[in-house]
């Protein structure tokens, strides 16, 4: 049975079938870290690295976690976790906003 929230509450929803994840990523402007669980069911690897694909290049990075799902990475992959985030933070310190057109050519 397909249900829209608006027939069910008086508030307004937000429905996130109605936004497309790949456009948004086109126009970041910052650094990007991408965390994906491979066995993620709710959104796949191949979904993710859709989305990774098209935010234009530079200062972006896609670590994927085995054996995880569509849950916290810090706490079921802590070691992974971190030392994705110490490289992520390193590469963007030094990696300029998009605003720098200049320097994102």
């Amino acid at each position: 049975m397909n249900v829209d929230c608006r027939d069910v509450t008086p508030m307004p929803c937000f429905d996130g079938f109605q936004h497309t994840p790949v456009e948004y990523a086109k126009a970041p402007r910052c650094p990007a870290l991408f965390m994906h669980g491979a066995d993620d069911p709710r959104a796949t690897l191949a979904e993710g690295r859709r989305v990774f694909d098209a935010v234009p290049p530079g200062g972006k990075v896609f670590q994927s976690f085995p054996n995880c799902g569509h849950h916290s990475y810090v706490t079921t992959q802590p070691v992974g976790w971190n030392a994705a985030v110490g490289r992520f933070l390193k590469m963007a310190k030094n990696t300029p906003l998009r605003s720098d057109v200049e320097r994102w050519k």
